[in-house]
């Protein structure tokens, strides 16, 4: 779970529940997701990013629109085919990991805001140890599923459950980045601007392997 590591409520003591692998190496990737975006990118490391939030901490964030972050996710999955697979281990002669034409990834909503603040931990505290033990069933895909809680009308609480199967820590930063770029092209736009096909896709991938 994302919010394991941070916390909510930012206290140092929450990095005991990560593994050092993935604290170092989220780091380490995000870095070089950064560095890949080349000199017209806004920030170049996640030091200069942390630098940006504290900074601007007094702008509020715009108010959150489900639809389109719906939309958001739907457009990431659309363009990526390792977030529409699936694992058969038994239909065919050997297991098969497939591709669907078509697959939503799961967005959950909660609204929160009408409680206060230490009532709104403990929900969400709860609420990730519950996530925490729903295992993925692979014969049931998606493997990917986002919850967003409301917490008042500027802030939410965004939470990612994800199988290691198709994902790893590089892959899940750029997927999260990704999801956010899209949301906040069209909460300030409308509109996406068109973009170019993958350089690699998952098709490639596996022929590799």
């Amino acid at each position: 779970l994302w919010s394991t590591c941070s916390g909510v409520d930012g206290r140092k003591e929450k990095d005991a529940n990560c593994s050092v692998v993935f604290k170092y190496g989220m780091k380490r990737d995000f870095n070089r997701w950064l560095a890949s975006l080349g000199p017209s990118a806004p920030v170049k490391s996640l030091a200069e990013v942390i630098d940006f939030n504290e900074s601007h901490a007094a702008e509020e964030m715009p108010f959150f629109g489900q639809e389109i972050f719906l939309k958001a996710v739907d457009h990431v999955a659309a363009r990526h085919p390792v977030l529409r697979t699936s694992f058969d281990l038994t239909s065919y002669a050997c297991p098969l990991q497939l591709v669907h034409t078509r697959l939503r990834l799961p967005v959950f909503l909660h609204d929160i805001p009408d409680h206060p603040p230490a009532e709104q931990l403990a929900v969400l505290e709860a609420f990730w140890q519950r996530e925490h033990h729903q295992v993925f069933n692979l014969a049931e895909p998606p493997y990917l599923r986002f919850h967003v809680h409301r917490r008042t009308d500027d802030t939410f609480q965004f939470t990612i459950t994800e199988n290691h199967a198709i994902l790893d820590g590089w892959s899940l930063t750029s997927t999260i980045a990704e999801v956010f770029e899209v949301y906040l092209t069209l909460l300030s736009r409308g509109t996406l601007r068109v973009e170019p096909p993958l350089a690699t896709t998952f098709r490639d991938y596996v022929h590799m392997e």
